[in-house]
């Protein structure tokens, strides 16, 4: 009965170390979200006060992490080994080839988990410095039927993902919605931290949502006469790396990782490392979407009567269409060199715009900035990726093996990203030999470049998880900006495990830019958060604190994030939002395309008219004419 219970557990975890990690992530820091044991911490706090039901959650975890635990996957690890040994003699003495072969898969599986516990056993006298520094790895992840999720485990919606495996099934699901009246929401590879993937609150009560995923429709075909591939949203850029690395060609603009969706990326038109091109959106030959009136249509870049809805739906959030393919530009994957310079926050600009920025030498580029908790931002190596002659740099090469990171990444990985977050002097440490390392020349491919770690950052704990922010300023406010924003991280004592500035080219097509008018930086921020409410309430405050101190210094904040922005502080980052709610009644005249972000920031506009006669609008133009 116990094997059976250990086993058989869908996510692949034993039931015993799961049950005990799970117990002590509520433990840890007790989430919003969590219900279990509600009633509990309520009534100790009436009779005995918070601060000792939060030390008795204290006391229990360590008491978890160092007595419970260790007897648990001991247990679990006594039990996967007999399971291996019964599979093995099941395997070994079946005659049918089928059978054989899933005795063996399942002695693998039991093995690999055995394997996990007995690290767990040696490691777990760790757990005396933080308590879930060890059974976090083994936290199952939950149950989410019925339920959407995003926002770094912060936002959620009630839904059902649909996912269609050919175009035309994705063009019934869209007409059957018009034909119901109901709304449709897109999702990809679901790492979105905003609420553009989850449907609006009202709507998702009602049943009334089509949550679209697009993972399925995941085909694509390299074009490598042109330097093009042709693309459908479902895709990861890993896929279309993979792809493009036949003909020896890369990806041009995406973001810094490569697990994202090509849909999801469009949809929110990001940048990269690739300074000498501007937003993904520039690398968009046409794109193939389902409209407002479910019919499929073909938007070409060069046409000018497409344009306007192009620049929707590139960066719209999901609200103008569903992007079924697109015709990117790739370029050759050529061998860089990467090398580094100390520079200081005040000198970076002068220094990019001069040595960097003029020279077609230099491929890539970004700014990485202090993490010393003590020093945040005050300090920063950049890095340039570039051709350098005397390597004998050469184009359109296959890189020889580009093999994808682990589901969660290398145990290493993992365990240095977890340590990390909770050691202050570890993120110094770590800062220190970074700056170091970045300024050693490396040679690489374009592709090997393109495809940095992540996912040992991802796990299944609801206590915390890693958020990001980002915030657009112009050259002239940089190193203010990175002054102000070093202090407000430091003040509330943010545990920041990356932090890059990047240039970004001044955006002309899409209609919700967040580069408009003049060229950019983005300081692109990611952090490990506590899910504590206490915790969110202070982020939330610090996040607009800084949106407060950008919209005083032409500065942005960026769409795919947490809704803590008021949406006054949407509308003064993004003036163009009604312009774009009038296009949507063009684009889009039932409202079929709907989500969270439009619940949260445009539905509010709608309708509102401004007199340019009113007298708070006149005295705001005359303050900004003489100020």
């Amino acid at each position: 009965m116990l094997i059976s219970i250990s086993l058989n557990n869908k996510h692949g975890l034993i039931m015993l170390s799961s049950e005990v990690a799970r117990i002590n992530d509520y433990l840890i820091r007790s989430p919003k979200e969590e219900v279990v044991c509600r009633w509990q911490a309520r009534l100790i706090d009436k009779w005995f006060g918070r601060r000792f039901r939060e030390y008795c959650q204290q006391g229990g975890a360590y008491f978890n992490a160092v007595v419970t635990f260790p007897l648990a996957v001991l247990m679990d690890a006594i039990i996967l080994y007999a399971k291996v040994v019964f599979e093995g003699a099941r395997a070994t003495l079946s005659l049918n080839a089928q059978s054989r072969q899933e005795h063996w898969e399942a002695m693998k599986a039991a093995r690999a988990v055995a394997r996990k516990c007995v690290r767990g056993l040696l490691a777990f006298p760790a757990g005396l410095l933080f308590a879930d520094i060890v059974t976090r790895h083994f936290v199952p992840p939950r149950d989410m039927t019925g339920i959407i999720e995003a926002g770094g485990k912060y936002h959620r919606e009630k839904g059902e993902e649909i996912q269609p495996t050919t175009v035309r099934q994705l063009g019934q699901l869209i007409r059957g919605a018009i034909a119901d009246g109901r709304k449709v929401t897109i999702s990809g590879a679901h790492f979105s931290q905003s609420k553009d993937t989850l449907p609006s609150p009202e709507i998702a009560e009602a049943n009334q949502s089509v949550c679209i995923n697009m993972r399925k429709l995941n085909r694509m075909t390299v074009h490598p006469e042109k330097k093009t591939v042709t693309v459908q949203a479902g895709a990861t850029w890993s896929d279309v790396q993979r792809e493009a690395n036949k003909y020896g060609l890369a990806v041009k603009v995406m973001q810094a990782s490569n697990v994202f969706s090509v849909g999801g990326s469009l949809g929110v038109n990001c940048h990269g490392w690739d300074h000498r091109t501007g937003t993904l959106g520039e690398t968009v030959r046409r794109l193939t979407i389902y409209n407002g009136i479910g019919q499929l249509q073909v938007l070409d870049r060069n046409n000018p009567k497409d344009r306007e809805l192009m620049g929707l739906v590139i960066g719209g959030h999901g609200l103008f269409g569903v992007i079924v393919e697109a015709e990117l530009e790739l370029s050759d994957n050529e061998t860089l060199v990467s090398w580094g310079k100390a520079i200081a926050p005040k000198d970076y600009v002068e220094h990019f715009e001069k040595e960097i920025l003029p020279y077609e030498n230099h491929q890539m580029h970004l700014y990485r900035l202090s993490l010393d908790p003590n020093n945040l931002l005050r300090e920063g190596i950049m890095q340039t990726y570039s051709r350098k002659t005397e390597h004998s740099s050469v184009h359109g090469i296959k890189t020889a093996s580009l093999v994808d990171e682990e589901d969660n990444g290398s145990i290493v990985d993992r365990i240095m990203v977890h340590v990390a977050r909770r050691f202050p002097f570890v993120r110094k440490m770590y800062w220190g030999r970074e700056s170091l390392a970045i300024q050693e020349e490396v040679k690489s491919t374009k592709n090997e470049i393109m495809r940095p770690v992540i996912n040992a950052a991802f796990n299944n704990s609801r206590a915390d998880a890693e958020w990001l922010q980002e915030y657009f300023v112009p050259g002239k406010e940089l190193a203010p900006f990175l002054e102000k924003l070093g202090d407000t991280l430091m003040r509330n004592e943010v545990s920041l495990l990356n932090c890059s500035v990047r240039f970004v080219k001044k955006d002309a097509l899409s209609k919700l830019p967040y580069a408009p008018g003049e060229d950019h930086y983005a300081v692109v921020l990611f952090f490990n958060q506590s899910l504590a409410d206490a915790d969110i309430a202070k982020t939330k405050a610090w996040v607009q604190e800084i949106i407060d101190y950008l919209l005083e210094h032409d500065g942005k904040f960026y769409l795919p994030y947490q809704h803590f922005a008021t949406p006054e502080q949407f509308e003064g980052s993004y003036p163009q939002a009604e312009k774009v709610i009038e296009l949507k009644k063009k684009y889009d005249p039932s409202g079929l395309f709907d989500n969270g972000l439009y619940h949260d920031y445009l539905k509010p506009l709608e309708g509102r008219k401004k007199s340019p006669m009113a007298p708070s609008s006149l005295f705001q133009s005359l303050k900004q004419y003489f100020i």
